[in-house]
């Protein structure tokens, strides 16, 4: 994994939710950058509208529920009942993990629309910075034809927080995990990597993780008991293990 990982903090970048507010520097981008890359990249600004998951039966269900609803929508499943109430299924201790292609124009689109407007430099004027016209050239010289990872979290049932530092216990985990973008050659082998068992993709998220926050990847090591992968650009299409289970189930 050593080689690996000088390749991707060479040729790759990652982005964090919260960035610049952390103090997080990551590699391949500025902390604002980083906040930019996070949420532009997301699935719901980079490729997937809500419409468009709908028509399109390529896109795995799981990617179209974090679409449909990102604070709940691989958590929990609400059915409606006939007399108008409601069923909550709730999904924890489960991990996902999705590769998706970068769509530069739509990227690009989102963050004039969010970043480059009126006022915004009052706000923040170093996430405006961050979103100058030089980014976005960079950002697509760099990075055009490219993809994305991304790990989410669903929630522990019996938590253990033994890795979790006093100041985060009321957080989301996953925030902490980064977002990675690259061009495809080095995605499709970091995939392949990942794909292979469960510990490459803890020990992974570790290692690209900034210093200050590599306590996250060891708290999902302790919480997941199973994983789910989801690949739109490389076979096998889907990977899912069962943790505690010497068992790996591939499809497509």
């Amino acid at each position: 994994m050593k080689d690996l990982m000088q390749r991707v903090k060479k040729e790759c970048a990652d982005g964090y939710f919260s960035a610049p507010y952390y103090k997080i520097q990551p590699f391949g981008a500025t902390s604002e950058e980083s906040k930019v890359i996070y949420q532009a990249c997301f699935p719901t600004q980079n490729h997937f509208s809500r419409f468009w998951t709908k028509i399109n039966p390529s896109i795995p269900e799981p990617l179209q529920r974090l679409v449909e609803d990102c604070d709940c929508g691989l958590s929990q499943k609400i059915t409606a009942n006939p007399d108008g109430s409601y069923n909550i299924e709730y999904f924890r201790d489960q991990l996902y993990l999705f590769q998706y292609p970068l769509n530069i124009g739509r990227i690009t689109s989102y963050v004039k629309d969010e970043f480059i407007k009126p006022g915004f430099d009052i706000d923040c004027p170093e996430l405006t910075r961050a979103t100058s016209k030089e980014f976005l050239k960079s950002f697509k010289r760099r990075f055009r034809g490219g993809s994305c990872i991304y790990l989410r979290f669903t929630g522990a049932k019996e938590e253990n927080a033994r890795h979790v530092p006093q100041e985060e216990l009321d957080h989301r985990r996953d925030l902490n995990i980064p977002l990675i973008i690259g061009k495809r050659n080095i995605m499709y082998e970091i995939m392949g990597f990942l794909k292979l068992q469960p510990q490459n993709i803890f020990n992974f998220f570790q290692e690209v993780t900034v210093e200050k926050e590599k306590w996250a990847a060891r708290y999902l090591e302790d919480n997941t008991k199973n994983i789910h992968v989801y690949d739109l650009l490389c076979k096998p299409k889907e990977v899912h293990f069962t943790l505690g289970q010497n068992r790996k189930i591939l499809e497509g």
